[in-house]
This record gives structure tokens, sequence and C-alpha cells, in this order.
């Protein structure tokens, strides 16, 4: 079984206690990437879970690690607006990165 294509976008939220990391991921033969977006803390009780956690597109919140996914109906382009104000233009960017790579190994 083939592992996912995962694209690094990031930091979102971070402190002396936790980190909010972000990744572009496309499962093989799926049709849609996604958003996932991981989240791990120290102290729970002092820097609380990102709102995400609060959303549908909270698949996994455990102890001191949550996990959202945001599905994408397809893959953005460079210069796209886009509603995920601080990974958004990464996510374009890593696409490209994607894109341009596939086209020179012949995929």
């Amino acid at each position: 079984m083939a592992d996912n294509t995962e694209i690094y976008l990031g930091n979102g939220q971070h402190t002396i206690y936790s980190d909010e990391q972000w990744y572009l991921v496309i499962a093989p033969g799926s049709a849609h990437p996604f958003l996932e977006g991981r989240f791990q803390t120290d102290a729970p009780d002092r820097t609380g879970y990102p709102a995400w956690t609060q959303t549908e597109f909270c698949i996994s919140r455990e102890g001191e690690v949550a996990v959202c996914r945001l599905p994408l109906a397809r893959l953005p382009r460079a210069g796209e607006p886009n509603r995920f104000v601080r990974p958004g233009r990464r996510v374009a960017a890593g696409c490209g990165r994607m894109c341009q790579a596939a086209t020179r190994s012949g995929g």
C-alpha cells in the first residue's frame, strides 16, 4: 500500500507548550486532497485547543493531541483567493511544486 503524499505548510498556533502544524495531504488513488492540521500540547490546561477542535472537521482529540482534516474539492492554483489565510499561499505553492514535479517525471 502506497503512503500519502504530504507537503509541510508550516506552523499555525505556536506557544512554549504547544504547536500546530499544517500539511497538504494527497492519498493515493483519492480524487480529493485535504489540509490536515496537527495540534500537540504539553499543557492543555494552559494552552487550550484551537477553535477547529470544536468543528465537524476535527477527526481526533485525545489527551494532548488533536487532528483536523479540511477537504479540498481540487488542488488550489497559485493566485487563487482562499479562505485559509495562514497556510493558503503555501498550499498553492506546494501544489505548484507537486504539479511541476509530476510533469517532469511524466506522471
